[in-house]
């Protein structure tokens, strides 16, 4: 399955969005030996941006690809992210 596909298919709730696998994808840091800095730089993002995924946010597309292909295509789209339910907005 492409990351497009994932992606697509991920989001096809409504009410859902993907999210990093955190411990999955903090297994594979350690294993490519990167930091959060260090994948940020890998990726050409801000280390904000890696934080906020590590902090369970929202990933989207080109950033679920970017993150794919950082760990050259060595952990599966499927286990590097999960769908979960939106939250529901407070009023």
């Amino acid at each position: 399955m492409t990351p497009t596909q994932h992606h697509a298919a991920c989001l096809e709730a409504e009410n859902s969005m993907v999210i990093a696998n955190v411990p999955v994808l903090a297994r594979a840091m350690k294993t490519a030996n990167l930091s959060r800095v260090d994948l940020a730089v890998k990726i050409g993002r801000h280390p904000d941006t890696i934080n906020r995924v590590m902090r369970g946010g929202p990933v989207g597309t080109n950033l679920q690809q970017a993150l794919y292909e950082a760990f050259e295509g060595h952990v599966p789209m499927d286990k590097l992210f999960k769908v979960v339910e939106r939250p529901k907005r407070r009023r």
